[in-house]
């Protein structure tokens, strides 16, 4: 079963501060990919430096 997505790919996101996450120089991104695993969706930011790391819906905001 698919679920709606919350973002769109090229939207700016915001990595909430909980986030388990290794990226911490920056907290916009954008989203350049998305994934759905047994119904939840999964994000690959991407940043200004070029790094991106995959992050679950619950781990973003809209960051417009």
């Amino acid at each position: 079963m698919s679920k709606k997505v919350k973002f769109e790919y090229g939207q700016t996101v915001s990595v909430v501060q909980a986030a388990p996450t290794t990226h911490r120089r920056e907290h916009y991104g954008s989203v350049c990919g998305i994934r759905q695993v047994d119904g939840h969706n999964f994000y690959l930011v991407e940043f200004s430096d070029g790094l991106a790391e995959e992050f679950s819906e619950e781990f973003l905001a809209s960051g417009e």
